[in-house]
């Protein structure tokens, strides 16, 4: 099983080529739905084609690895003809009349094929696990995301004795989306290392209907050229909120009736700003129409400043809250957490609740935010009143740290009223456009 066009399936020119590469080191970097995972599949099952052969599947996580990789390529297995449980198994000892041994003897987190072949399904975060291992194969899916040293383990470990036996080449295969710092790709490359390129609508015949057309409404510019196009773009040093320009600066006051979310960032500090920003719903755009941004302050006293402005201007419109997940956290020093004290002051306003959930990827956060400001369609949705000035300040001057993952905060006035904001826009509008679960 050496040819992908053995079967009846369309493959992207990028696919063919990292499936096919004679490079002992290949990595596919693509755009989102690329076909990345089904590459790993294929590559997979041509190894494991090598009776007595012993590879690894691996992806970030076991999570990862769980529910996006081995999935998708238990999807190609499927439709290259085989049958779970019957042409291999997975997590168990094989049957008797297969006539194999196991593994191992409990064969957790091993495939194992009819034919007498093993594949180790693992998290590379658990790879000190495998540092004894002697494999044929390595299989790796999402490699930007991988723990440093992974790779470098894996290397080491290529020396298997079925592919010794026949004098074999040892392959390893990552695919991955364009990693925030492209170094990680980049420093690889040489003559035992292969990178191939592709993007998203290499693919689009096995995505749904209008799926490529729905991520420009999705992503800012940079996000839709890295996640869809394939592009590796350095982002150290750069601005954060590239997509936020003077045309997202209005004229829009606080609007007494109107559907409120109020957005907290949590600093009670002489140096950082506690931010708190009330963000309102105006026909079918957004506005941040005021702005609390102060230091030396704690959530309760923040509170009584809000809600003072409140009773004010006669607020009587609904009221959800959301921002940093920490602020459900309490602290040794404290009786109740951030939340609990805001629901004290705030639970008797319509409709109220806390819609919050922790933050997986800073990157991720700030690229929802920036899809808000100016998306690849062109669209804006999300407006800054001229008033909050802090806020717009600290959305034109924060910055990227120069590893393009976290952002610089050096400046402890920096990060605190955009992170504000961004924590709105990735509880309502993500761009990782994963299912968002509360609590």
């Amino acid at each position: 099983m050496n040819n992908p066009n053995e079967y009846d399936i369309e493959y992207t020119d990028s696919q063919f080529d990292a499936i096919t590469s004679t490079s002992p080191e290949c990595i596919f970097v693509g755009g989102i739905g690329s076909g990345k995972s089904f590459a790993l599949g294929q590559f997979v099952l041509n190894e494991a084609c090598l009776v007595g052969s012993l590879g690894i599947l691996t992806a970030p996580t076991s999570g990862t690895l769980n529910l996006s990789t081995l999935p998708a390529c238990k999807k190609i297995w499927s439709k290259l003809g085989l049958v779970q449980d019957i042409d291999y198994i997975i997590g168990k000892r094989p049957p008797k009349n297969w006539g194999i041994k196991p593994y191992s003897e409990y064969n957790g987190n091993v495939l194992t094929w009819a034919w007498g072949s093993y594949t180790i399904v693992d998290g590379s975060d658990n790879y000190d696990a495998h540092r004894g291992t002697e494999l044929d194969y390595v299989a790796g899916d999402e490699f930007r995301d991988f723990k440093d040293g992974a790779y470098e383990m894996f290397q080491g470990r290529m020396r298997g004795e079925a592919k010794k036996a026949i004098g074999g080449d040892y392959r390893m295969l990552f695919v991955t989306t364009p990693p925030d710092n492209p170094n990680k790709v980049q420093d690889l490359i040489s003559e035992r290392v292969q990178v191939i390129y592709g993007n998203s609508f290499e693919n689009q015949h096995n995505l749904p209907p209008g799926y490529l057309v729905g991520l420009k409404h999705s992503y800012d510019e940079i996000t839709y050229r890295r996640e869809v196009l394939g592009e590796l773009i350095y982002s150290g040093g750069s601005a954060a909120y590239h997509a936020f320009s003077d045309q997202n600066i209005v004229s829009m006051p606080f609007m007494p009736n109107a559907p409120t979310v109020m957005a907290w960032d949590f600093n009670a500090s002489a140096k950082k700003p506690m931010s708190t920003g009330l963000i309102q719903q105006i026909g079918s755009k957004w506005y941040l129409t005021k702005e609390f941004i102060n230091k030396n302050s704690n959530t309760d006293e923040q509170c009584q400043v809000v809600l003072e402005f409140f009773k004010n201007v006669g607020f009587n419109g609904t009221l959800v809250v959301t921002g940093d997940y920490s602020g459900f956290r309490k602290e040794s020093n404290a009786t109740r957490s951030d939340y609990a004290i805001i629901e004290l002051y705030f639970k008797h306003y319509p409709s109220f609740r806390n819609q919050t959930r922790p933050t997986l990827s800073i990157r991720d956060r700030v690229s929802s935010l920036n899809a808000q400001f100016c998306n690849m369609a062109g669209e804006r949705n999300f407006y800054v009143d001229s008033s909050c000035k802090k806020t717009i300040e600290d959305l034109q001057k924060t910055r990227y740290k120069e590893n393009g993952t976290t952002l610089d905060d050096t400046d402890p006035e920096r990060t605190h009223p955009s992170d504000m904001v961004s924590y709105w826009a990735y509880n309502w509008y993500p761009s990782d456009r994963k299912p968002i679960v509360y609590g």
